[in-house]
């Protein structure tokens, strides 16, 4: 309600839905308003009536024209979280999401240094989360996968059986123990330019078959004489499997 004893000052204005004002209507210049539509026009130097601003909606949310850039230090924020995005479900797009209700002492912030180049980050697809931190971190209920290197095997330990037929397979581990409790017989899976670590109990309590095995020793290629408790290493070169004993641990 205008206050008593004073004429309002009131913009060229409509109360009809989608009506727009023509060049016709308005000076340059001169403001027109839709109260309807909640949009505001001005008409510029060139003759043109342009729609200045627009409320999309119930929520408030102001909407510029097409093909609009935004330049110099600005900054874009609120008090309860924000989101920056694409506008519609069809497009691929950018979403910068603040979360509602936080603290107004913390920020996310991505602020590069002098750049020398062009610069991609790039996230994974479908639901995978990236999480980045500059604090030591304990990992809980988390499932790591295992890390596959160049060579086809895995660096962890791996627990071989303990009897009969036994593979000698560096996807299983690049170190690998076997406690023998029988006669094994060790088969060859190696594949040129891989190597294992096995960790060998009880050798010297049975009797162990080896695959076709070139020995480096002292005395040439000759089986080792196994004790209670052997480190051996494997590796293959081409198609020819060679191993030797560099130590008891017992």
């Amino acid at each position: 309600m205008a206050q008593s004893g004073f004429t309002p000052i009131q913009l060229y204005r409509t109360t009809t839905a989608s009506a727009q004002p023509t060049s016709g209507n308005l000076a340059d210049g001169e403001l027109a308003i839709n109260l309807n539509d909640e949009k505001l026009y001005f008409k510029n130097a060139g003759g043109t009536v342009k729609l200045l601003a627009s409320s999309a909606g119930a929520a408030g949310d102001v909407v510029a024209a097409s093909n609009n850039a935004f330049t110099g230090a600005n900054t874009f924020y609120n008090a309860t979280g924000q989101t920056f995005g694409t506008g519609t479900s069809t497009q691929d797009g950018i979403i910068v999401a603040g979360r509602a209700g936080g603290s107004s002492s913390y920020r996310v912030t991505f602020q590069p240094g002098t750049l020398t180049a062009s610069r991609t980050l790039t996230a994974p697809d479908a639901t995978t989360t990236i999480v980045g931190t500059d604090a030591t971190q304990t990992l809980t209920n988390k499932t790591a996968e295992t890390l596959t290197l160049n060579k086809g095997y895995t660096e962890q330990v791996f627990a071989l059986g303990t009897t009969g037929s036994i593979a000698l397979n560096p996807t299983s581990g690049s170190i690998q123990t076997c406690a023998l409790t029988g006669n094994p017989t060790f088969t060859d899976s190696l594949s040129a330019g891989q190597s294992i670590v096995l960790m060998l109990t009880n050798g010297a309590s049975y009797t162990v078959g080896w695959p076709t095995i070139t020995w480096v020793t002292s005395a040439g290629n000759v089986a080792p004489t196994l004790t209670a408790a052997d480190t051996l290493v494997f590796w293959k070169v081409s198609t020819t499997l060679y191993g030797a004993v560099v130590g008891s641990y017992a």
